[in-house]
């Protein structure tokens, strides 16, 4: 306490430095392992060299089904002696860059305590002639009641690269179930980072298995292009349906490429009805959280863009929902149109006299009962000759990609 004399009053001066305990409440968020996991692959991105895409491996041991170790490692750029110490730094972040996507100075620090009470992170530049290293845990930091790090420098011997990069090693991460630990990082890494994989920024692995982008076959009619300026913030990306239904449906809100939030549903409400719904939002105008967990949702602008989807989902809702109410079916209109035109050609085939005596003598029965029966036979899968495999469409069904999903387009 300093006392000082403002004005006619005596006045006195704090220091409210935050207790030591911070670190450890930092971890205490509740986010899933795989998002923490997320935080480290945000800052390889962001810390890849100039022209060249960067490759994050993730590795971990488990014993009684439980992690036993973590460790993430890249060929990004790596850090300096000094941005190591700002990394560790709470609330401290050197990207002001507002097309990074981990701009914000709670990221390494939330992540390594919410995973784990011990670790090591080493790095290195190209550069620089030895790399550095922290090693440190949680219990050290809290009873010292000391915010400082000890660094030491070490060889250039990191394990994906041997002369730049970093290195992070989080042990007694106990807490962690591993049968929940390898089940959301094979289901969301791939999801969250798909723009990077896709245009080949990013090279992402799994103990040693290369992650890949989720790809989704859509109708291609029922593609919607999102193009448009709300309150001066950009708006782009697509809307559309899924060839077929799935548990996992809704928009994927994106901010610099990277997925922010996954299976939204805005402008619709949850139903088996609408499973079909898809698509990626593009914000990268609009505010977000410390995390990068979610997008600030109590503004005016988040207002704006729920009205304006609101209205350009609701055709693509109404053709989710027709598709739906089909008995039996799940054919598209445009599936169904082949079918008919598919139809036809065989019905002019059987136009041939021996045949048609057939059909007169109750062979095959009427023209219309084959008709039907062939119909039914193809919405039900009974038939072994197949959409595509009529004269006219017996060649691979043409694709294109819009966003990260492969677009099957059926006429």
């Amino acid at each position: 306490m300093t006392p000082t004399l403002n004005g006619s009053k005596l006045s006195r001066t704090y220091s409210i430095t935050p207790d030591t305990r911070l670190f450890e409440n930092l971890g205490a968020t509740g986010q899933p392992a795989y998002k923490a996991i997320a935080e480290f692959t945000d800052n390889s991105v962001d810390n890849r060299i100039a022209g060249e895409r960067v490759s994050v491996n993730i590795n971990y041991k488990v014993k009684n089904n439980k992690i036993a170790k973590i460790v993430i490692e890249d060929d990004a750029s790596g850090m300096t002696e000094e941005e190591l110490v700002k990394a560790f730094t709470i609330g401290h972040s050197s990207k002001t860059d507002p097309k990074k996507i981990g701009r914000f100075g709670m990221g390494l620090k939330t992540a390594i305590s919410s995973l784990g009470n011990s670790w090591t992170v080493t790095t290195a530049t190209k550069d620089c002639k030895l790399g550095h290293q922290i090693v440190d845990n949680k219990k050290r930091l809290v009873e010292s009641k000391d915010w400082s790090v000890s660094i030491s420098d070490v060889p250039k011997l990191l394990p994906i690269n041997k002369n730049f990069g970093t290195y992070i090693e989080i042990t007694q991460t106990e807490h962690l179930n591993a049968t929940t630990f390898s089940r959301d990082l094979e289901r969301n890494l791939g999801n969250l980072f798909r723009h990077f994989i896709l245009d080949g920024t990013l090279i992402l692995s799994i103990n040693d298995n290369i992650v890949e982008a989720p790809t989704y076959e859509v109708i291609d009619d029922s593609v919607k292009e999102i193009n448009t300026v709300i309150n001066g913030k950009v708006v782009t990306g697509w809307l559309g349906l899924r060839t077929n239904g799935s548990v996992y449906y809704g928009f994927s809100l994106v901010r610099n490429n990277r997925v922010m939030e996954e299976e939204v549903k805005i402008g619709f409400q949850p139903h088996p009805s609408v499973n079909r719904i898809i698509g990626d939002i593009h914000l990268d105008d609009f505010s977000t959280d410390h995390h990068k967990t979610s997008f600030n949702k109590n503004t005016d602008d988040w207002a704006a863009l729920v009205e304006y989807l609101t209205e350009e989902v609701k055709p693509i809702v109404e053709y989710a929902r027709k598709l739906s109410h089909k008995d039996n079916s799940h054919l598209t209109p445009l599936q169904e149109k082949k079918l008919n035109e598919t139809l036809n050609i065989f019905l002019n085939a059987i136009r041939e006299d021996e045949i048609l005596n057939q059909i007169n003598t109750g062979g095959i029965g009427s023209e219309n009962e084959a008709i039907n029966t062939s119909r039914t036979a193809s919405e039900n899968g009974n038939t072994s000759s197949k959409l595509n495999d009529s004269p006219e469409s017996n060649q691979t069904p043409q694709k294109k990609t819009i966003g990260p999903y492969s677009t099957l387009k059926i006429e």
